[in-house]
């Protein structure tokens, strides 16, 4: 039977930083990876609920130059250092370039928050489809 390990939520975030890069070395067990309430067990990675009510929130403004900034980013694939587990994203300090406020310094280390990624992604998309629709649009009106 495989270890598990349960991290609750009222840990702090200093104690889940000490367990930043505790794994096995089948790499089965994946502990705390600087947020707030996160833990592990066997090959499956729980995330907090992410408030994201109106009501929480002031100065919304929309992303501008979504495209452009999408063009920026860097997707690779990589092996972690230290196993020969091969995983494919972002690196913190391009998107830190990119979108700053998508991107956390905690004792030293860059996290990304993938959720302001995917926000500029959908905002690229919609961009696009109205350049397409109003492409469409100039060839239809061309007929």
């Amino acid at each position: 039977m495989q270890k598990k390990k349960f991290i609750p939520p009222s840990v702090s975030v200093e104690e889940i930083q000490l367990n930043l890069f505790s794994r096995y070395h089948d790499d089965t067990l994946l502990e705390g990876l600087l947020m707030n309430e996160v833990y592990a067990a066997s090959n499956s990675l729980y995330l907090p609920i992410i408030y994201s009510d109106k009501s929480l929130k002031v100065s919304v403004k929309p992303l501008k130059n979504s495209i452009s900034r999408v063009m920026k980013l860097e997707p690779v694939t990589y092996t972690w250092k230290g196993t020969s587990k091969e995983s494919a994203g972002l690196i913190a300090q391009n998107v830190r370039d990119v979108l700053p406020e998508s991107v956390v310094e905690t004792s030293g280390l860059l996290r990304v928050d993938y959720a302001g990624v995917i926000s500029l992604l959908v905002q690229a998309v919609q961009d696009q489809q109205k350049e397409i629709d109003s492409l469409k649009k100039r060839l239809t009106d061309k007929s």
